[in-house]
C-alpha cells in the first residue's frame, strides 16, 4: 500500500514539474527518503525525464521508451531519439501515459528540417495536452510550434506562438529567462531590435541572479549563454561591434581546454560563430578560422546541422585550397529521416496555425551550393538563435 508520505511526495513533485521548476524538482527528488519512497522512485525519475535502466521493469513500456527518447534527444542523438519515440508510439497506452512523445517527434523533426511534419506533431501534442488539462504542456507545445516557425521563416507566427506560451506559463514558474530569450529570437526575425535587446538584457540579468543563488544551476548557465548568443547576432544584424563579458570569454577558454561542461557547448559554439563572422567583416581570416574550428568542436557531438553550417563557413574562407564542400555524415542522416504521420485528429482550436505553410526540406540548403560566404553567414536565421 502506498504511504501518505509517498503520495505527498508525488503531489509536491507534480507541482514543481507543472511550474517548470526543474532544478528544484531534481533537488527535491534527491533528498526524498522514508517509508514508501523507494516504490515511487521510478515514477519520480520519469517525471524529470531521468528514468534509469533499472526502471525498465517498473514502468510501462511506453513511458520507458519515452524517457529513453528524451534522454537521447537532450544528448543530441536525434536518430536514436526518433527510434525510441517510435517504440513508445507502438504501445497502445502511449496517449495516456507518454503523450509527450508527440512533442518529442515534433522536436526531432524540427532538428532534421522536416518542419511541416514537426508542425503536425506539435499541433497533435497541443490537442492531447488540452484534452488532458495540462497547462504546462500547452506552454511547451506553443513554444515548440514557435521554434518551428522561427526556423521556417514565419516570423510573425513564431512571435505570436512564443507570446501565447509566455502567457500560459504558470505563475511562480522558473523559466522566465528562457521565455524572454525565445521571444527575443522572434522579435529579431521581425526586426524589432530594441524590444529584443531589452528582453535579452533582462534575461541575462535573471540568469545571473539565479547563478549567484545556485552556482551549479546548469539551466541558468545555458540561458545566460543563449542570451549572450542572441545578443551577439542582434549586434551583427545591426552592424554593431560585439562586446562580450569576461565570463563568456572564460567559458570559451574552458571549451578550448576541453573543460567546458557538455550542456554549455552549443550556445558557446554560436557565440564563437558570431565572433568569426565579425572577424570576416574586418578581413581577419585567421581569427575567423580559429573561432570556426573551435565552434566545430562545440557542435561535434550534439548539433549536426550547426556543425554542417560551420563546416561550410570554414571551407568558404578566403584562401581555402579545396574546391566544393563537405557534407557531414550525421547531417545527411537527419536529412534522410522518413517522417512518421500523426494519428488522425481534428485540429479545431489551433486551425490557424495548421494553415501556416512550411517546408519539409528546410535544411537542404546546408548541403547545396551557395553564391557567397555572405549567404552562408546569413544562415544563422535557420537556427534557434
Amino acid at each position: 500500500m502506498t504511504t501518505y508520505q509517498a503520495l505527498d511526495a508525488i503531489a509536491h513533485a507534480t507541482r514543481l514539474h507543472q511550474a517548470g521548476l526543474d532544478l528544484e524538482l531534481q533537488m527535491y527528488i534527491r533528498q526524498l527518503s522514508g517509508e514508501g519512497i523507494d516504490e515511487i522512485k521510478p515514477w519520480l525519475s520519469q517525471l524529470s525525464l531521468r528514468a534509469a535502466e533499472f526502471d525498465q521493469d517498473s514502468l510501462p513500456a511506453s513511458v520507458y521508451h519515452r524517457c529513453e527518447g528524451w534522454r537521447a534527444y537532450f544528448q543530441g542523438r536525434y536518430i536514436d531519439a526518433h527510434d525510441c519515440f517510435q517504440a513508445s508510439l507502438s504501445q497502445r497506452d502511449w496517449q495516456k501515459y507518454a503523450y509527450d512523445v508527440a512533442l518529442g517527434m515534433a522536436k526531432v523533426y524540427t532538428r532534421s528540417g522536416h518542419w511541416q511534419s514537426a508542425q503536425k506533431w506539435a499541433l497533435y501534442y497541443l490537442s492531447l495536452a488540452r484534452s488532458l488539462r495540462d497547462d504546462f504542456g500547452l506552454t511547451k507545445g506553443y513554444g515548440a510550434l514557435a521554434e518551428i516557425y522561427l526556423r521556417g521563416r514565419q516570423p510573425q507566427a513564431s512571435l505570436a506562438c512564443f507570446q501565447i506560451a509566455n502567457q500560459l506559463m504558470p505563475l511562480g514558474q522558473g523559466q522566465l529567462d528562457k521565455q524572454y530569450n525565445f521571444i527575443a529570437s522572434a522579435l529579431m526575425r521581425n526586426q524589432e531590435w530594441l524590444r529584443a535587446e531589452t528582453l535579452l538584457r533582462n534575461s541575462i540579468k535573471m540568469s545571473t541572479d539565479k547563478m549567484a543563488r545556485h552556482p551549479d544551476d546548469f539551466s541558468a548557465k545555458i540561458s545566460y549563454l543563449h542570451g549572450w548568443s542572441r545578443l551577439s547576432y542582434l549586434c551583427l544584424a545591426k552592424q554593431q561591434a560585439l562586446s562580450l563579458p569576461d565570463s563568456i570569454t572564460a567559458m570559451i577558454d574552458e571549451l578550448a581546454c576541453g573543460q567546458l561542461a557538455f550542456a554549455l557547448h552549443v550556445p558557446t559554439g554560436f557565440i564563437l560563430v558570431a565572433r568569426a563572422i565579425e572577424s570576416l567583416r574586418h578581413h581577419q581570416t585567421a581569427a575567423a578560422s580559429s573561432d570556426l574550428s573551435l565552434a566545430l568542436s562545440a557542435f561535434s557531438h550534439a548539433a549536426a546541422m550547426e556543425y554542417q553550417w560551420v563546416l561550410r563557413l570554414r571551407e568558404a574562407l578566403p584562401g581555402h585550397l579545396e574546391s566544393g564542400f563537405t557534407v557531414y555524415e550525421l547531417c545527411q542522416q537527419l536529412l534522410e529521416i522518413q517522417p512518421v504521420a500523426t494519428p488522425d485528429m481534428a485540429i479545431v482550436v489551433d486551425q490557424t496555425w495548421a494553415e501556416v505553410v512550411l517546408s519539409d526540406t528546410g535544411y537542404q540548403q546546408l548541403t547545396t551550393a551557395q553564391d557567397s560566404i555572405t549567404s552562408l553567414t546569413e544562415m544563422w536565421r535557420l537556427f534557434f538563435i
